[in-house]
């Protein structure tokens, strides 16, 4: 079969033996040796990258499509693995006016997970690391000052409230409000039931739906009714003295505690920060719905896929018309304009 020299165009041309273990040829009209590529692999190269890659199917979904077996798609991705570059791009940091950082960690098994630090604004992925225990303010601390070194302007962080976190940064440090309401709401679920503990409960349902005056002026009428109560103690003397609601008073002294965090989207709007670290749990519920489809694969395999899954850019969701402030009352809620 006579090949298309790909420089004149013309079809005077000889085998000439091989280069690099591909055919390699000999135009008699130009007088260039080329080497014959073929498009057909290279087409299915790049169906197999999108596939693998992006869609993240499994190889045998893989062959199904492509119309070739598994071992032929397996020794493509083998290929490949060696010629892409899965670590993400680095993004010049001085056209940012500032960077609002979301942080999160999310696990596969108990062993191992992934801490990543992503842009609020932009949506992308910044830095990401791999850890092999639970995350540590030292792994936060890390990945904040990689930033900070490489020019990255941070304006304000987001983070789940990790104990540790917000007395070692020198950012605006936001609470998620969506944490914080769980994790209440389940101590909540240990207590004794009681009229007191019913109320509280309904308070802290509304966090992320509510402003913060309304929240703060709930809170300080449910203290004034139940302050009796929630102060109660055991034992005549003051060394047998002990709080009869123990845990409901441990969980208002911390509720008052985190508080100046609770708000830092609201008392610094101009920041643009969110209230909640939602985007976040949106990447991973992406992420590992995405890895149902490879149970048992090997963790370097495992890296890969995760590397190449968060150097993508990820569309920021569309922003949702934010509703009427909940107004909160003990004897009810309503809506306010």
């Amino acid at each position: 079969m006579i090949k298309k020299c790909p420089i004149c165009g013309g079809q005077k041309t000889i085998r000439k033996g091989l280069s690099h273990g591909k055919k390699r040829w000999y135009c008699k009209t130009c007088q260039t040796y080329f080497t014959h590529v073929n498009h057909k692999a290279s087409r299915l190269n790049d169906r197999i990258r999108y596939l693998y890659y992006d869609k993240m199917l499994p190889m045998q979904d893989i062959a199904d499509l492509c119309g070739v077996s598994r071992m032929t798609i397996y020794r493509h991705i083998k290929e490949l693995r060696g010629l892409t570059n899965t670590s993400p791009k680095e993004e010049s940091p001085s056209s940012q006016s500032g960077i609002v950082l979301q942080m999160d960690a999310t696990y596969w098994g108990q062993h191992f997970g992934a801490l990543v630090a992503r842009d609020h604004h932009s949506g992308k992925v910044l830095w990401h690391k791999y850890i092999y225990t639970h995350e540590k303010v030292e792994d936060y601390l890390e990945g904040i000052r990689f930033l900070a070194s490489n020019g990255y302007p941070i304006i304000g962080i987001v983070c789940d409230g990790i104990r540790g976190v917000p007395q070692a940064v020198n950012y605006p440090y936001q609470f998620c409000q969506f944490h914080a309401r769980k994790r209440f709401l389940d101590r909540l679920s240990f207590c004794p039931k009681s009229e007191a503990k019913d109320e509280l409960k309904s308070i802290i349902k509304h966090l992320c739906h509510t402003d913060k005056e309304s929240f703060i002026g709930s809170l300080n009428e449910w203290y004034t009714k139940w302050n009796e109560w929630l102060n109660a103690t055991t034992g005549k003397s003051k060394k047998k003295q002990r709080y009869k609601q123990r845990e409901v008073r441990n969980l208002w002294l911390e509720l008052q505690r985190v508080m100046p965090i609770l708000w830092t989207f609201y008392d610094r709007p101009e920041l643009g920060m969110p209230n909640t670290n939602n985007d976040m749990e949106a990447l991973f519920s992406g992420l590992k719905r995405k890895m149902k489809s490879h149970a048992g694969i090997q963790k370097e395999q495992l890296i890969k896929m995760i590397d190449a899954y968060l150097s993508k850019p990820h569309t920021k969701r569309r922003k949702i018309k934010p509703t009427k402030a909940i107004k909160i009352t003990l004897l009810g809620t309503q809506n306010v304009t």
